[in-house]
C-alpha cells in the first residue's frame, strides 16, 4: 500500500489490487539543442531570483539552518519535472513548458547556496559546498547534461532515497509518489522543503498530489 488514507481505510483495505506495477518508456529528447533548453532555464531563474518567494526562502532557511543541531550538507530533490519539453515547437512554447520545473529547480540551486553559506560561517572553516541531488524518471539524455552543468548530480531510483540522511534536506513539490512517507521510513531527513500540508488530510491523495500554478506562494517547510 503506497499511500493509505487513514480517512478511508475500509474503502482503500477493500480494493482487491492495492498496489498496482507498471513499465513505462525511458524519456527521449525532443530534439532541442543544449544551449536552448539552458536559455530557457537561466530566464526563469533570472525570474526566480528577483522574486519575492526567493527572497523569504533565503531568510527562512538562513534562520532555520542557524539551529539544527547539525548542519546540512545536501539536498535530495525527487520529481522537479521535466526542462525539456515532451515535443519539439517552438522556443515560446519551451518556455512556456518548463517555466514550473525551471523554477523548482532554481529554488534548489538557492537552497544550496544559502547552505552553504550558513554551513561555512558555523563552522568558521571557510566555503563547504552544500550538493545537489535529483532523481526523476523524465529527465533525458539532454536535460541530465544541462543539469550536471548546472551542479546537479542526477540519480536513478532508488539512489536518491538511499542517499537521504541527516544532514539532507529533502525537496519535493506535488510528486506522484508517496516521497515524503517513503522518507520517514527510511530515515529521518535535516529538513524537508515542500507544499501545502493540510491539517485535516480529507481527501489527502488529491491534495497531496495536486497541481499548484503559482508554487512559490505554496511553498512551506517542515
Amino acid at each position: 500500500m503506497t499511500h493509505m488514507s487513514t480517512k478511508f481505510p475500509r474503502t482503500m483495505l477493500e480494493i482487491e489490487m492495492p498496489v498496482g506495477l507498471s513499465y513505462g518508456e525511458s524519456a527521449t529528447p525532443c530534439g532541442w539543442p543544449l544551449a536552448d533548453l539552458e536559455a530557457a532555464f537561466r530566464t526563469h531563474q533570472a525570474s526566480w531570483l528577483q522574486s519575492a518567494a526567493c527572497q523569504s526562502l533565503t531568510s527562512i532557511l538562513t534562520t532555520s539552518a542557524a539551529a539544527l543541531r547539525a548542519p546540512i550538507r545536501k539536498i535530495v530533490c525527487f520529481g522537479l519535472g521535466r526542462l525539456d519539453g515532451w515535443e519539439k515547437t517552438t522556443r515560446e512554447k519551451l518556455l512556456a513548458s518548463v517555466r514550473r520545473s525551471a523554477f523548482q529547480h532554481a529554488a534548489a540551486l538557492t537552497m544550496a547556496a544559502a547552505l552553504t553559506t550558513t554551513t561555512a560561517t558555523a563552522a568558521a572553516a571557510g566555503e563547504t559546498t552544500v550538493q545537489c541531488y535529483a532523481q526523476d524518471p523524465a529527465y533525458a539524455a539532454e536535460e541530465k547534461k544541462l543539469l550536471a552543468a548546472l551542479g546537479f548530480t542526477v540519480l536513478e531510483d532508488p539512489k536518491g532515497f538511499l542517499e537521504v540522511d541527516e544532514a539532507t534536506l529533502v525537496f519535493s513539490v506535488t510528486p506522484n509518489i508517496p516521497v515524503r512517507q517513503v522518507v520517514a521510513d527510511m530515515g529521518w531527513p535535516a529538513a524537508m522543503v515542500w507544499n501545502r500540508i493540510e491539517t485535516d488530510r480529507q481527501s489527502e491523495e488529491g491534495k497531496d498530489y495536486r497541481i499548484v500554478p503559482e508554487w512559490g506562494e505554496n511553498l512551506r517547510v517542515s
